[in-house]
């Protein structure tokens, strides 16, 4: 299937003898009813597009298992297992790399041949151009997605979640977003002051079943300026543990909860050719996650007495008309609240008002993401990023 079409453009040699017409009445209904059925039979899990691409990354594999069928047992390079020898996996995919050089010099050389002594005919001569494009096509996403998962260095999963976050340092509190996370490290979002190589920094993340106290090493840091004012946006950072349990807890709401699936929308199926063409026709609109939202730290108080609460509210690049929120404890519909939030700029005030929700069950508690509206920022929303902690 990989080789076929550069051995025809260079050598000439069909490999069945048809008249184009019969082949392609015959090839272009099978090839498409075949897509059609393994995506309906696979009922949204199938991914035609990524098959391929798993089938080029492995044909080399199989076709050594099948040739041992014929000259004895043979032996199978096992790819390494620590991530800084990764590397040398590369050389396993000599033969996808092969496929890539042959099929891109092919489509020239068949050209300069058809155009020198017509050496094929025309339809035969496009059909495989397509062909071989096609080859080209998933060996450059495969080498593609080598060349990212070569680049990754952690040897922990980290889970795009937003968690609020207060570091505390020098008698000041910060507030913050801590995204990208595992147990071993995070980032951080908000504007806070420079922090690399001053030593630990104390601070709670608030989960579900409450605050955990943390201890982080900032890392790195990525600066911006606002108004003339530098101040650190992002910083990279390692969690210090010095009572496992604390890490056993962080670990157990990572681990426990599928909370990265409801927050970025991600779906692990798609629709089928059927469902793709019922939505189309009925033209439903699918609420879908906007790629310039960013998720804030909020605090507020449901009355004078209350101790203060947290959650997360995501922001438009223009800071209004957010759709929904994190709460870590249950709020009546119709309720107003306060919010004061805590962006990677400034800090606003705005007024919401609750709506229905849904409860996501975790190990470490209940998450309710509540739907908003009536949005409103409230006057004086520049005011002191710093508050006492309480």
């Amino acid at each position: 299937f990989y080789i076929a079409p550069t051995l025809v453009l260079i050598t000439g040699i069909l490999p069945i003898q048809a008249t184009s017409f019969d082949f392609l009445v015959h090839f272009i209904p099978y090839y498409l009813l075949s897509i059609w059925v393994f995506e309906e039979m696979g009922r949204g899990y199938a991914g035609m597009l990524y098959n391929e691409q798993y089938n080029f990354a492995r044909f080399a594999a199989f076709a050594w298992a099948t040739l041992g069928l014929f000259v004895g047992k043979l032996q199978f390079k096992v790819t390494s297992k620590v991530r800084s020898n990764a590397t040398s996996s590369l050389q396993l995919f000599l033969p996808q790399f092969t496929i890539l050089i042959l099929s891109t010099a092919a489509i020239p050389i068949g050209l300069i041949l058809y155009f020198e002594s017509v050496h094929l005919p025309r339809d035969a001569m496009i059909f495989n151009i397509f062909w071989a494009s096609v080859n080209i096509a998933f060996a450059a996403a495969t080498f593609s997605h080598l060349k990212k998962t070569q680049a990754f260095l952690r040897h922990e999963y980290r889970f795009p979640i937003p968690l609020p976050i207060c570091l505390r340092k020098d008698g000041h509190t910060f507030i913050a977003t801590v995204d990208n996370i595992s147990s071993s490290g995070c980032r951080i979002y908000g504007k806070l002051p420079p922090l690399a190589n001053k030593g630990a920094v104390k601070g709670e993340i608030y989960l579900p079943s409450g605050p955990l106290e943390i201890q982080v090493e900032v890392m790195s840091e990525s600066k911006s300026v606002t108004n003339g004012e530098e101040y650190v946006k992002v910083a990279g950072c390692r969690f210090i543990w010095n009572d496992p349990r604390s890490q056993d807890m962080l670990e157990l709401f990572l681990y426990g909860t599928d909370l990265q699936w409801h927050l970025l929308e991600i779906k692990e199926k798609s629709s089928t050719p059927i469902q793709w063409l019922q939505k189309t026709i009925s033209r439903k609109k699918i609420l879908a996650v906007n790629s310039d939202e960013h998720w804030a730290t909020f605090s507020f108080r449901l009355g004078e007495s209350e101790p203060l609460a947290f959650g997360l509210i995501p922001l438009p690049s223009n800071e209004s008309q957010p759709r929904q929120i994190i709460m870590f404890a249950s709020q009546n519909v119709g309720t107003q609240i306060v919010l004061s939030i805590t962006t990677r700029t400034r800090q606003i005030n705005m007024q919401v008002r609750i709506q229905e929700g849904v409860v996501l069950e975790n190990s470490a508690g209940k998450i309710y993401l509540y739907t908003i509206e009536n949005c409103m920022i409230l006057p004086k929303s520049h005011i002191n990023l710093e508050m006492k902690a309480e």
